[in-house]
C-alpha cells in the first residue's frame, strides 16, 4: 500500500468489525478519510476557499485580487471582492470565505465577459501523479456556487502547453441565492501536453458570462478539443448579465487526481498564505509605519536597500512594485518621501531595490530604513502567472 493512499478494504474492514448500523457504517467510511488518492495535498489548486487576501479591498479592474486567482471583465461594469458567510451550506463546512463578482453595470454585448481563473504551474499539474495522456486517468474539479440570478453557467480547464486545448463544462441550472456543488470528472487527452517547467500548465477558470464573440452554439461540453478564442463556451443566457447588481459566489474549489470528488481540504491560513507567497508577496500592507526595507544611501536621493531575503522561495524572479506612500528614515535626519522604485535587482530568493526619494539630508553612506505611510502602502513582489 502506498504510503499517501487508503486501503478501502483495511477501513472497511476496521468498521466492519463494530455494532454499527449498515447506514452508520458507510457514513463513518464515507468521512473518516477519503478512500481513493492522497490523504493530504489533494487539492492541487491554492487559495480555493480564498481566505488568503494579501491585497485587500475590492477591483473594478481585470487584475489579481484574491491570492492567485485572476479576475477579468469587459463591457458594463463589476466589481470582485471577498465575501464572508455566518451560516448556512458552505459555513457548516468550513468555507467562510468566498470569492463574489457583483454586475454593477451590466452589458450583453459580444465582446463583454467577466470571468475568475488560475493558472497552475506546469510542473505542479505534471507531477501529481495524473497520467494526463490516457482517457481512463481523471481528475475531478469540484467547487461550489450560488447565483442571485437562476441560471446555467460555464467554465472550462484549458492545457496551455501546445497544443493549447480546452475542457468546457456546465454547472447546470443554479436555483437563485442556492449554493450547489458542481462536480466535474475530466478524463486525460492524448494530445494534450504538460511541459516540466515554472510557466502555467493549465488554467481552471469559471465565468458567468461571455458574449457571443467568445461563444458558439456548437460547442460541445464534457470533451476536449483544440481552444478557440471565439469558441470557448456555447452561447450564454443573458439574465445574470443583463441583471444591475447581479452576483455571483463561488468558493470551495479543489481539484484533484482521481475520479471522486472528496470533501474540501481545508489547509490553515499559515499553509495557504505560504503556497500564496510563491507568486505573490506584499510587505507591510495593513500596517502602518510598518519597517519593509533597510540599507544607505547611495547618494542624498537614492536609497539602496538590500540584500533582502524574501519568506519563500518565488515561483520566477519577481517584479517589485510601491504601494502606496513609503518614507526613507534614519536615526540622524527627518524622514522624507520614496517617490519611486529606481532600480530593481531581484531573485527567486531576494534581491536589492534602489528607490528614489526627495532629497534627504542624511549623507552617501548613512544607514536608512523605509516604512509605509498608511496601513495601505508597502511593497509588492510578484511572479504570477
Amino acid at each position: 500500500m502506498a504510503l499517501n493512499t487508503v486501503s478501502s478494504d483495511r477501513l472497511s474492514t476496521n468498521v466492519k468489525n463494530t455494532n454499527f448500523t449498515a447506514a452508520e457504517k458507510q457514513d463513518l467510511t464515507d468521512d473518516i478519510l477519503p478512500l481513493a488518492g492522497q490523504l493530504g495535498n489533494r487539492n492541487i489548486l491554492h487559495n480555493g476557499s480564498f481566505i488568503v487576501h494579501q491585497r485587500g479591498g475590492t477591483t473594478t479592474s481585470p487584475g489579481f485580487l484574491l491570492d492567485r486567482w485572476y479576475s477579468a471583465m469587459n463591457g458594463g461594469t463589476a466589481t470582485f471582492s471577498q465575501g464572508t458567510e455566518t451560516s448556512g451550506t458552505v459555513y457548516e463546512k468550513g468555507l467562510v470565505n468566498y470569492c463574489r463578482i457583483t454586475n454593477t453595470a451590466n452589458s450583453t454585448a459580444s465582446g463583454a465577459y467577466r470571468y475568475l481563473r488560475q493558472s497552475i504551474e506546469a510542473q505542479n499539474l505534471l507531477k501529481s501523479g495524473w497520467n494526463y495522456k490516457s482517457a481512463s486517468a481523471k481528475i475531478t474539479l469540484s467547487f461550489y456556487v450560488r447565483s442571485s440570478v437562476a441560471q446555467n453557467f460555464y467554465g472550462y480547464l484549458r492545457l496551455s502547453d501546445s497544443p493549447d486545448s480546452r475542457y468546457p463544462f456546465e454547472t447546470g441550472s443554479l436555483t437563485a441565492d442556492t449554493w450547489t456543488k458542481v462536480t466535474k470528472v475530466i478524463p486525460g487527452y492524448a494530445s494534450g501536453n504538460i511541459d516540466n517547467d515554472n510557466g502555467s500548465g493549465m488554467e481552471v477558470l469559471i465565468a458567468p458570462f461571455w458574449g457571443t464573440g467568445g461563444t458558439d452554439s456548437g460547442v460541445t461540453l464534457n470533451t476536449w478539443a483544440a481552444f478557440n478564442g471565439a469558441q470557448r463556451f456555447p452561447d450564454y443566457a443573458t439574465t445574470w448579465a443583463g441583471t444591475n447588481g447581479a452576483t455571483f459566489d463561488v468558493t470551495g474549489v479543489q481539484l484533484e487526481v482521481g475520479s471522486v470528488a472528496t470533501d474540501f481540504e481545508h489547509r490553515s491560513f499559515g499553509q495557504e498564505l505560504a503556497l500564496c507567497q510563491r507568486y505573490f508577496i506584499r510587505l507591510g500592507y495593513g500596517n502602518q509605519y510598518a519597517y519593509v526595507a533597510a540599507g544607505i544611501m547611495a547618494n542624498n536621493t537614492t536609497p539602496r536597500c538590500g540584500p533582502f531575503v524574501l519568506p519563500t522561495t518565488m515561483r520566477a524572479a519577481p517584479t517589485a512594485t510601491r504601494v502606496g506612500d513609503l518614507t526613507v528614515d534614519s536615526e540622524t535626519a527627518a524622514g522624507t518621501l520614496v517617490t519611486a522604485i529606481s532600480s530593481a535587482e531581484t531573485t527567486v530568493h531576494g534581491g536589492r531595490l534602489d528607490f528614489t526619494c526627495n532629497s534627504h539630508s542624511a549623507g552617501a553612506g548613512q544607514s536608512v530604513h523605509i516604512y509605509s505611510d498608511t496601513a495601505t502602502s508597502g511593497l509588492d513582489f510578484s511572479s504570477e502567472l
